[in-house]
């Protein structure tokens, strides 16, 4: 955290020199004029009369403090709205990922919760309904494992999150291995994808990555720590590096020329 602080301030200080060399110089029409550092003062003093400028002596939360753990650094987790809101006597929490738990068409399990809620259903005499929270499954991981929320019931769009569980030392018990089916792929403009093929042969990830590579493809996935659909593809480039064992060293540095020559 020491590191972190240091850093900071070392680029807020490179970044008010910036701003302050940048002063030397005004654009108007096309020409370039001069400023003294008087001036350049001058003109700060002039800009910052428009600005509003207030401080904060109690903080909520200083997050470089070492004393601070991961979770207090968490949003709230009602940041993430209930989808289905039950009200038995009895209540499971079910955090569900955005695909199932989002506005439709992608609310299937919002509905299935719904109905459920209104069937009636009972234990002992009393009342059992379930709440639907939205997230995506990498938040959810994030959270379980920082200590922040615990949600009795996940239902992630991918398995792996609950490996994930698992390898973090959680122990979780797998109820079905799944409840819809889902399938991945990877898509392409028609037009691009006769160029492709004429030119790598099948669409497979190791041969997209080649052509993304060559600069003949611009490949775009989503945020791995978050989306199921990211975490698929980072899975498969790994594997198209090395079958045998995807985390090797072979197909971390790999990946991560890959990474540095697609930017």
């Amino acid at each position: 955290m020491r590191k972190n602080r240091i850093l900071a301030g070392f680029t807020a200080l490179i970044t008010a020199a910036t701003f302050l060399a940048g002063c030397g110089n005004v654009y108007t029409e096309g020409n370039v004029s001069k400023l003294t550092e008087e001036e350049a003062q001058k003109e700060l003093t002039s800009l910052m009369k428009k600005v509003d400028v207030s401080v904060n002596n109690n903080p909520t939360l200083d997050i470089y403090s070492e004393d601070v753990s991961e979770a207090d650094t968490l949003a709230d987790i009602d940041t993430f709205p209930i989808a289905v809101k039950g009200s038995g006597s009895i209540n499971i929490e079910i955090a569900a990922a955005t695909e199932l738990s989002a506005s439709a068409p992608d609310d299937w399990i919002n509905i299935v919760a719904q109905k459920f809620n209104s069937s009636g259903a009972e234990i002992d005499g009393k009342s059992v309904s379930v709440s639907v929270r939205k997230i995506t499954s990498g938040e959810v991981v994030t959270y379980i494992v920082s200590g922040g929320y615990q949600p009795e019931v996940f239902i992630p769009s991918n398995d792996a999150w609950g490996k994930m569980l698992d390898a973090s030392g959680y122990t979780t018990t797998k109820i079905t291995d799944r409840i819809a089916g889902n399938t991945a792929g990877i898509l392409i403009k028609k037009d691009v994808y006769d160029k492709f093929v004429e030119q790598y042969g099948e669409a497979t990830v190791a041969n997209v990555l080649k052509a993304a590579n060559a600069g003949d493809l611009t490949f775009a996935y989503t945020n791995p720590y978050t989306s199921s659909t990211g975490l698929n593809v980072l899975c498969a480039m790994l594997a198209s590096f090395d079958s045998s064992d995807p985390l090797s060293d072979t197909a971390t540095s790999a990946l991560l020329e890959s990474m540095l020559t697609t930017q």
